[in-house]
């Protein structure tokens, strides 16, 4: 959870932001509940593209966080093209390999819903069954289709909803 003005630089904070977990400061809560009542007050509060407060930390994936989850086991050693063109890998403890520079990849944390949501703005905002990929200042979050031939991904780019696919090249374990 995490509620910092500068995860908003591009975007305005989406309406009924997720209230901070228990235990946590009551500034938090307070700052919360004041930025949902801002947006539920002003009708043309524009719509949002941008996460929540759920999603933000997003860290290279753990040994522990790697063993528990059988898609980040799948996609490590993997290599695609991310809009048709090669080089995109996501290579061994979390570190990403790309034409435009090195970045990280990770689990995307866990925020309410998503899962059955084929939506982008869901992919962005609550996606229970993606990985993140960040890379030339951009955040991405990444859906995999194991069933297409060969597998494929799909990426949406938090904040404008830009939307890439990629085709899996090899290596990881697609088959799994």
């Amino acid at each position: 959870w995490s509620l910092d003005k500068r995860h908003y630089g591009a975007d305005h904070p989406p309406r009924g932001l997720q209230l901070p977990p228990d235990g946590a400061n009551a500034a938090a809560f307070w700052l919360t509940r004041a930025w949902n009542e801002a947006s539920a007050g002003i009708p043309a509060w524009p719509d949002s593209h941008s996460m929540g407060t759920v999603g933000w930390r997003r860290n290279k994936p753990t040994a522990d966080e790697l063993a528990a989850s059988p898609l980040a086991r799948r996609v490590e050693g993997s290599r695609w093209s991310w809009s048709g063109v090669a080089g995109f890998e996501f290579a061994r403890g979390g570190e990403l390999v790309t034409p435009w520079g090195k970045g990280v990849w990770g689990l995307v944390s866990k925020a309410a819903g998503g899962a059955d949501d084929p939506s982008k703005d869901a992919q962005v905002k609550a996606c229970a069954d993606c990985l993140f990929a960040d890379f030339a200042n951009a955040n991405h979050n990444v859906r995999f289709s194991w069933d297409a031939d060969p597998p494929t991904f799909r990426s949406v780019r938090v904040g404008d909803l830009q939307e890439v696919a990629g085709k899996w090249l090899g290596g990881g374990g697609p088959a799994a």
